[in-house]
């Protein structure tokens, strides 16, 4: 059985996705971010640095986007780890590095800006950096994209699962995702048609672009 600490909408989505598709047998632990519990004594015991995604199998704790995506598919042979296509399982794994690394540093410098300087410095300069990188990034994924392919190539993968997270985080800060992303839209319907995706949606309460109203949380995107 595995545990996953999630909070609604964040990068953990990617993980709970991915858990629906291979049928796994595991539970959810809300950690709802926006009212701080992430930072609580109990909850730090599981993952010290506050933060989502972690697992939990009996005694044993993962903490790491990049960690659990590994560790979940060095357990598993199902058709989303492509363990029989070596390179675009290596591709998959490319693009969940590159993603953890990189663009979601960049929604971190728009929306924690206060990791990268001190309380008291001014913020402005590194959020709108924030936003050119994120702008960057995007420009970059829409261009690798085809409306015909997956993320890695031609199957679908674990790392289309995390990508999914990234299309969703654009138009909650006010992208047109629609307008100025068409192939990334049309890949990202496509994965809205998969039951895993809609579930796991369905569960955390949320939209494509927002937050259900029923469920009281942090309206932007913890990160």
């Amino acid at each position: 059985m595995v545990t996953l600490h999630y909070s609604p909408g964040a990068c953990s989505l990617g993980l709970h996705i991915l858990l629906r598709e291979v049928d796994a047998d595991f539970e959810l632990e809300r950690v709802l971010l926006a009212q701080g519990e992430n930072l609580t004594p109990e909850y730090r015991r599981i993952n010290p640095a506050g933060r989502v995604p972690a697992i939990q199998e009996a005694d044993f704790f993962l903490t790491e986007s990049q960690a659990i995506y590994a560790h979940l598919s060095a357990k598993s042979n199902h058709d989303v780890f492509l363990a029989h296509n070596l390179r675009e399982r290596a591709r998959a794994f490319e693009m969940t590095a590159w993603l953890s690394s990189t663009v979601h540093i960049a929604y971190a410098q728009l929306w924690r800006p206060e990791r990268f300087v001190s309380a008291d410095s001014d913020h402005s300069p590194i959020v709108r950096y924030g936003e050119q990188l994120i702008s960057d990034h995007y420009a970059q994924i829409e261009q690798r994209l085809t409306p015909t392919q997956y993320i890695a190539g031609d199957e679908y993968s674990f790392a289309d699962t995390y990508l999914f997270v990234f299309y969703r985080w654009g138009g909650r800060i006010g992208l047109n995702m629609k307008k100025e992303f068409p192939k990334w839209t049309l890949w990202s319907e496509r994965l809205l048609e998969r039951p895993a995706v809609q579930e796991a949606m369905y569960v955390e309460g949320i939209t494509l672009f927002g937050l259900v109203e029923r469920l009281q949380f942090d309206r932007r995107e913890p990160a």
